[in-house]
């Protein structure tokens, strides 16, 4: 499934968990209006807009990486032993499978074991080759292993602040990028009672912010975001996290931030692996 689209299908498990039986989740997004819509048994509705920040770039190097039948892994031919290698996020797929490997065979027949690239250095044919190709290093891992390599995509890690009033910060200045102001502006000028707009923090956003969300069934924001006036739900949620329990925040005009489940724990979207 297109990442996106599962990540879609996701927000709309999370919210309708949320709903339980108080209405009608409609999922609408392969439509040009809003991505959903709830009609509650009491008798008004609501619209949702569901958005994603990701690195483009990224997704299209995994999308191009899952396409293959074993992803992330190059078969090397016998007696090479096995190797691993990091790739930029420029590094192109297809050409990282078609020249990584004669690449390794040159680096074993010159007794190298460990090479690691940086911008300028160091300066030889070999490096410079691997420097072309988006790769960062490649390092013997076993001489007697499975005759392979396997490559890595650039992923992020860091600290993980304590203050949860950082992730408004960042929700805030996402909702204000000019390609991300329809997820409140399409809402606009429809009648129903309520507004959603559902973020689901990836790559783009840093480490410790998608951490934080993922730990705010212990401590929530105290601060209220600066929303447009017609939103009256904000749904923040973490795309991956370490933890096993995997949640985010709700903020609801009025009454602040709260505690939302992720009913989706133990599956993933067809995006990143960190």
């Amino acid at each position: 499934m297109n990442p996106a689209r599962a990540l879609e299908q996701r927000a709309l498990k999370i919210v309708r968990t949320w709903l339980a039986d108080s209405g009608e989740l409609i999922d609408d997004s392969a439509g040009n209006g809003p991505d959903f819509r709830i009609r509650y048994k009491v008798g008004h509705s609501a619209v949702g807009e569901i958005g994603w920040a990701t690195v483009q770039a990224r997704q299209e190097q995994w999308n191009r990486v899952l396409k293959e039948p074993v992803p992330q892994v190059i078969a090397l031919r016998h007696g090479s032993g096995s190797w691993s290698a990091g790739l930029t996020q420029r590094a192109l797929i297809k050409r990282v499978l078609a020249e990584l490997p004669a690449l390794i065979y040159d680096l074993i027949a010159t007794g190298v074991e460990r090479l690691e690239i940086y911008d300028g250095w160091p300066r030889c044919e070999i490096s410079n080759r691997a420097r072309a190709l988006g790769v960062t290093y490649i390092w013997s891992a076993n001489h007697q292993g499975p005759d392979e390599v396997i490559y890595f995509l650039p992923g992020s890690g860091g600290a993980i602040p304590s203050e949860p009033n950082l992730v408004v910060d960042w929700v805030e200045g996402f909702l204000r990028k000019l390609d991300k102001m329809d997820l409140s502006n399409k809402m606009r000028d429809f009648d129903d009672l309520e507004k959603h707009v559902f973020v689901f923090a990836g790559d783009a956003a840093d480490f410790g912010i998608q951490e934080l969300l993922a730990r705010f069934k212990t401590v929530l924001p105290t601060r209220e975001p600066a929303l447009r006036h017609w939103v009256t739900h904000l749904w923040v949620m973490p795309e991956w996290t370490m933890l096993s329990e995997r949640g985010g925040g709700l903020y609801t005009r009025g009454q602040g931030w709260s505690y939302a489940s992720d009913p989706t724990v133990g599956q993933r979207s067809d995006g990143p692996g960190r």
